[in-house]
């Protein structure tokens, strides 16, 4: 298993699903540039999994964006909303982050999502593509637990912030289909030729040619 820090922003009217790992990572990098030292990757904290970025009501109402950079190129699938079709499990309880949680099933883009929500948290959202449930989508993962979203804190900022984004990147507009395709066909090994890695005496070392597990989310 690869971790990652993700977090779920929710606003009036958007939601914004990102790596937050990710984010961290850049903001690292970034610091290393303005220093004008030596830039170390070592010492940031890599990205390790789920490098994407899905916000709901975006670009327009009644849409969606997800969007994923794969072998130096950005992409941008749009599509109208979607809500799975949940079969509520009676008398399966449990308890995330101090909130009291149900269980729910669902058959959703080519996996068996399982899904703890808190009515408590009358918020009918989650991560990634789950949502329209009676609550908050606390806890979520696949029938195989190849993919397992677990809520670690929850802050309520009562209409206080305005829900901030960056505006997503120029990107190339493909279906998840051709997406797919697209990952298939390229392991992200081209990477590999384009990045100059080295020492910690300057001395040039050849990267290990490695495959990307391909894997994702969404079938």
């Amino acid at each position: 298993y690869r971790k990652a820090q993700m977090r779920l922003d929710i606003g009036s009217n958007i939601t914004h699903f990102y790596n937050q790992s990710k984010e961290q990572w850049e903001q690292q990098v970034l610091q290393m540039i303005l220093s004008g030292g030596v830039i170390d990757l070592r010492k940031a904290e890599p990205v390790k999994c789920m490098d994407f970025e899905f916000l709901k009501n975006y670009p327009k109402n009644g849409q969606t964006l997800f969007q994923e950079s794969w072998a130096l190129r950005t992409y941008h699938c749009i599509e109208k909303s979607e809500t799975p079709d949940w079969q509520l499990i009676p008398d399966s309880t449990t308890t995330i982050i101090g909130y009291h949680c149900q269980l729910a099933k669902t058959n959703f883009k080519g996996r068996t999502w399982l899904a703890w929500y808190a009515e408590d948290i009358p918020v009918s959202e989650g991560p990634w593509k789950l949502c329209g449930l009676p609550g908050l989508i606390l806890r979520a993962y696949d029938a195989q637990q190849q993919f397992y979203l677990n809520a670690i804190g929850l802050e309520d900022l009562k209409g206080k912030e305005a829900l901030k984004y960056a505006k997503p990147e120029e990107a190339e507009k493909v279906s998840q289909s051709d997406l797919t395709k697209i990952k298939l066909r390229d392991d992200g090994s081209e990477m590999l030729r384009y990045e100059k890695w080295t020492d910690e005496n300057g001395k040039p070392i050849k990267p290990k040619a490695r495959k990307r597990v391909f894997n994702p989310i969404e079938r």
